[in-house]
């Protein structure tokens, strides 16, 4: 297509951004997946709700977490603190 920027994949995530797949440490330690050793991961954000917040309608106080999602094999790894990303 033409009209296509050369930032941009075709899933619509901005490459120049730093979005979409990518290499990520935790802890200063480089994260790899335990099922299948990959290294590279989409990163998401997420509430991390709790029941008694929720009952209350309060869940807007609960913390967020980082979910790690394996490109290969696609387990889910959660983190408190966001993991950085490394690399390009």
């Amino acid at each position: 297509m033409a009209d296509e920027h050369p930032d941009i994949e075709a899933s619509g995530r901005n490459k120049s951004a730093g979005e979409g797949p990518g290499r990520y440490e935790a802890g200063g330690i480089g994260v790899v997946c335990p099922h299948c050793r990959e290294s590279l991961f989409d990163q998401h954000e997420a509430m991390l709700n709790t029941r008694a917040r929720t009952f209350f309608k309060v869940d807007w106080a609960d913390r967020s977490g980082t979910a790690l999602i394996c490109l290969k094999c696609g387990l889910i790894q959660w983190f408190a603190e966001k993991p950085v990303r490394v690399g390009s």
